[in-house]
């Protein structure tokens, strides 16, 4: 048995460990990519992943297109491929996060991405691909990011049981006033393409009076579709008006050896927490009230094993926020856990 580790940097840090046993689908290809390369909160408007598998032996590399997030291909030539798919596994920090089988249509498995993810899949197989199991995140948060694995599980032509995996990192990015700008420019371009598709329906409504009933329903559903862009084209100007109080900076947690604040459990993604610590940081000008507060972690140092970090916002008032940082883990320690934080008008 021999491992091979493959990665490549780019805005988003992309790696791919291929474990090859002897004589398992030495002929198998596991493609796994991610797009776009990074999540900006709340700008991010969709996240998408995919793993497949092929079994063109003939295939021995692959030089990814600049932007499109492939990470992870390998194939060695040989001649006894992966035939027959049981199951495909996408896992995130070790847990499953959605899942596929020759039983099982393709499910989620967490709470926490129920509420914004569309899962696909299949493993029935063809001669291009033996399956495939595919995520997309409508709005995703900091709850997206992670280190995510993909598992194929299967049966090569000389009845052999095989497993191949794939792996890829999802990152945070910081939100920036351009990137405010260009959401808001988004919206005006999608707000003109929709209200000039309304104007050419109100337009064929009236050259065909005998469906005027029919079109004038479908005219109220575009309109109201227009009117809550408006309602957030205008939320978002406000906010850009008053943006110049905008603040941001680092939190370093320290060491978890030296947290006592207790468990916490998060309310807004049922994890607890058995090690925590409570931070309360300052704005340097007071808010006429409590803004808009964004966390993701910047870096996390720790000894071996894993460690679960987390950062949950507690409190936001006028003048303060508090924030938490956490650990799941008792006996692995965290050195250091360092937060960026960015506050905006509300």
């Amino acid at each position: 048995m021999w491992n091979q580790l493959l990665c490549k940097h780019d805005i988003l840090t992309l790696c791919v460990l291929v474990t090859v046993l002897a004589d398992a689908a030495s002929g198998s290809t596991i493609q796994f990519h991610a797009s776009p390369a990074q999540i900006q909160y709340p700008v991010t408007s969709s996240l998408s992943m995919r793993c497949g598998l092929t079994g063109d032996p003939a295939v021995t590399s692959v030089t990814p297109t600049p932007g499109s997030g492939l990470v992870g291909k390998r194939s060695t030539g040989g001649t006894d491929p992966i035939q027959h798919v049981y199951s495909m596994t996408i896992y995130r920090d070790k847990v499953r996060v959605a899942t596929v089988s020759h039983v099982t249509a393709a499910q989620v498995e967490t709470k926490e991405d129920l509420v914004n993810v569309k899962v696909t899949g299949d493993v029935t197989g063809t001669d291009a691909e033996k399956g495939y199991l595919e995520l997309t995140w409508s709005f995703p948060t900091s709850t997206q990011t992670g280190h995510y694995k993909c598992l194929v599980d299967g049966l090569t032509s000389r009845g052999h049981s095989s497993r191949l995996s794939a792996v890829l990192d999802v990152e945070a990015a910081d939100v920036t006033f351009q990137d405010l700008l260009k959401e808001i420019n988004g919206l005006k371009t999608r707000l003109d393409a929709e209200t000039a598709r309304n104007d050419a329906e109100k337009r064929r409504n009236d050259a065909q009076q005998q469906s005027i009933d029919a079109e004038k329903a479908r005219n109220d559903a575009q309109q109201t579709t227009i009117t809550q862009m408006q309602h957030k084209l205008d939320a978002f100007e406000v906010e850009l008006h008053h943006v110049g109080h905008m603040e941001s900076g680092t939190i370093s947690c320290g060491s978890s050896t030296h947290w006592k604040d207790g468990s916490y459990n998060d309310p807004h993604y049922y994890t607890s927490y058995r090690v925590t610590k409570s931070v309360k940081h300052t704005f340097k000008s007071l808010y006429s009230k409590p803004p808009i507060v964004y966390l993701n972690i910047a870096g996390v140092t720790a000894n071996q094993g894993t460690i679960s970090p987390g950062v949950m916002l507690e409190h936001v008032g006028n003048n303060t926020f508090t924030m938490r940082c956490g650990t799941q883990h008792v006996t692995h320690y965290i050195y250091d856990l360092t937060v960026n934080w960015l506050s905006l008008p509300a």
